[in-house]
């Protein structure tokens, strides 16, 4: 194979539209693929063995649309197309990536060069695994053996220049696929041990005969011969010289003399029996005869035979119409009955339908009621609800009591803290003016008044009384305070929650009285019997499927009725028809037993029986007919086998067989 052009598109790492022209670069001689790792040099190889096999030169890539250049636009076509020459011929092999709506299609194409210099499909509708096919038929190498010999496998030959002996060897049985040849030895070495034992046992049988004969070897085999050939040839000289050959024709010639008595004698008492079985041919001859007279008639016979049995037949029908006249007869009586049955209740079934009419009206007035009946209990929930939160905030009484104890006492506590809080607080602020009037001159501004003069100082008093007691005392007064009015909140606060519950109780106890007065109300316009809307609609559905199994049967039978009166015309027409077939096959029937009576006695025949004894059947008669041949051929025949044997063996002795017979044995 010589690559004479790859062209390929959105392929690999290529984008566009790439073509390498090998004859252009090849005229020189040798070329090289050259260039940086993972520019796309084993691509070209891959675009050559994609377009045949569908798959890469190196393995790993074996996917058309994961070949495709993920660079390519959306719209673009992904291709490969290979030109070759093998044995002289032109071929291209092609396949293309196409996008249809959103997904990519497939298709191929294999053709060959013609003398006109055209390229020319090979296939109509080529698929992928024809294509590959196709390759491997043209040039005559599988995807792995083409991967062998025509592509060495990108990193394989520097691995093998680098490599030791060994390895090279491993390489170069990946490479070249030596484990065929190897296996190609074996079958070798196989067939040469199979020889080797197929001999072994042909000499060991050639022995085995040897010393049956009670030879060692071959050449004492070839004496043995020698002595059995001389042995032969004397036994040969004294056969000759006896003349046995002579005597013994001789002694066959008084032997076949002596056959052709035996069948004078054979030939003789044959046509004894053959006379004797004279009368047989004659019977045979008379039953001919018969039979042939009886023929005449067979027609009216069959005649009346089918006259018969139609008339059989159609008595059969006539019968048989009789019964399906009175079988529907006896069917509509029945379903008139049952109609007039169905009929009879219609009265009741008016009332099952004007009472599900007025049930069906009082429906709204049920689904109100069970509306009614829901706001009801939900209400008595509530109230029942309202009583026990009543009853709890009563339970609460007691501490509520015991709080307006609890209040008096706090705010007792509270007042005499105050005091005590106002007494520390006075006595603090007269030990403070008592300082300030000690420390007041004559023409010095007061630090409180700013006055200059100072007549009426203050008088200067012992007190203790330091600013943090009186702020701790304020502290105790207002949590004293704070307990008090926390205290009150909560005595409020269970008069109001007890008052709430109270006005609750009283509401829902009004809703309830208010919704059982519109609940008997509602009562009112209910149907008697029914209390809810689920009994009323369970009503409504058994009036319901009464009525439509009345108006069904209804419907039902008015239909078993028509058909049954359809059938009853129909079985009618069908008597009456057949009464007039009967009659027409009485007379037909008739006719022909006066017609085969009338023959009968023309004929010379008895009686119908008497003809079906004499007939015959066309084989019979061809039998019959080929026994009198027989017979009279062989009686001719014996006869002149008797005259012809007579006449041969006229004056000559008859030999005496056993003599002759012994004569041979010795």
């Amino acid at each position: 194979m010589r690559p004479i052009k790859v062209e390929f598109k959105a392929f690999g790492p290529y984008v566009g539209h790439e073509t390498v022209d090998f004859e252009a670069i090849s005229k020189r001689g040798l070329f090289l693929i050259c260039g940086k790792t993972g520019i796309g040099k084993t691509m070209i190889l891959d675009a050559m063995t994609f377009a045949l096999f569908g798959r890469s030169s190196g393995h790993g890539r074996d996917d058309f649309e994961a070949m495709r250049c993920t660079k390519a636009p959306f719209e673009e076509e992904t291709f490969v197309k290979f030109e070759f020459e093998n044995n002289g011929d032109y071929y291209v092999f092609e396949r293309r990536l196409e996008r249809k709506r959103k997904n990519l299609s497939a298709s191929y194409n294999v053709a060959k060069k013609g003398e006109d210099g055209v390229y020319y499909p090979l296939m109509e509708n080529p698929k992928d695994k024809l294509l590959n096919e196709k390759a491997v038929e043209i040039i005559g190498l599988e995807y792995e053996q083409f991967r062998q010999v025509i592509v060495l496998p990108q990193g394989q030959f520097e691995k093998l220049l680098t490599s030791n002996s060994e390895e090279k060897e491993k390489i170069l049985t990946n490479i070249f696929g030596e484990e065929k040849w190897q296996k190609i030895a074996e079958k070798l070495f196989a067939n040469a041990d199979k020889k080797k034992s197929e001999l072994r046992e042909i000499q060991d049988r050639i022995k085995g005969s040897l010393k049956e004969e009670g030879c060692e070897t071959v050449g004492e085999l070839q004496e043995l011969l020698s002595n059995m050939k001389l042995q032969e040839e004397e036994l040969d000289q004294a056969y000759s010289e006896s003349q046995y050959d002579k005597r013994t024709e001789e002694q066959q010639t008084l032997l076949a003399r002596s056959k052709r008595f035996e069948d004078l004698r054979k030939s003789q008492s044959r046509l004894v029996e053959l006379k004797s079985a004279r009368a047989k041919r004659d019977e045979w001859e008379e039953a001919l005869k018969e039979a042939k007279k009886a023929e005449k008639i067979r027609l009216l016979i069959e005649n009346e035979d089918h006259a018969k049995s139609n008339f059989e037949k159609r008595k059969f029908d006539e019968e048989e119409s009789k019964k399906s006249v009175k079988e529907c007869q006896n069917r509509l009586g029945e379903i008139e009955v049952r109609i007039k049955e169905h009929q009879e209740k219609s009265e009741q079934i008016e009332k099952c339908r004007i009472r599900k009419i007025q049930y069906e009206q009082t429906h709204t007035a049920y689904e109100g009621l069970d509306e009614a009946n829901r706001e009801l209990n939900k209400a008595k929930k509530e109230a029942k609800k309202a009583s026990e939160d009543e009853a709890e905030a009563k339970k609460r009484k007691p501490r509520l009591e015991n709080l307006t104890e609890k209040i008096a006492i706090t705010n007792e506590e509270f007042h005499k803290l105050q005091t005590e809080h106002e007494n520390l607080l006075n006595s603090y602020l007269m030990g403070i003016t008592g300082q300030l009037a000690r420390e007041l001159k004559n023409g010095s501004p007061c630090p409180v008044c700013g006055s200059v003069e100072h007549p009426n100082k203050a008088e200067i008093l012992d007190s203790s009384v330091t600013k943090a007691e009186v702020d701790k005392k304020k502290a105790d007064t207002d949590e004293k305070y704070a307990k008090l009015q926390e205290i009150i909140a909560m005595q409020e606060a269970g008069k109001q929650l007890a008052d709430d519950k109270h006005a609750i109780l009283e509401k829902a106890i009004l809703k309830v009285s208010t919704l059982e007065v519109e609940l008997e109300n509602k009562k009112k316009s209910l149907v008697g019997g029914i209390e809810s809307l689920e009994e009323l609609e369970t009503e409504i559905k058994r009036l319901r499927k009464t009525i439509d199994e009345y108006d069904e049967l209804g419907k039902h039978l008015g239909e078993v009725e028509k058909k049954c009166r359809e059938d009853s015309t129909e079985a009618r027409t069908r008597l009456e028809k057949a009464e007039g077939e009967v009659k027409n096959a009485k007379a037909e029937y008739d006719k022909s037993v006066t017609a085969l009576t009338e023959s009968l006695r023309s004929n010379g025949f008895d009686s119908e029986q008497q003809v079906r004894e004499k007939l015959k059947s066309e084989k019979e008669v061809e039998e019959l007919s080929r026994q009198i041949s027989n017979y009279d051929a062989s009686v001719i025949s014996t006869q002149e086998m008797v005259t012809a044997l007579l006449e041969e063996l006229k004056d000559i002795e008859e030999p005496d067989e056993n003599r002759c017979k012994e004569a041979l044995r010795e």
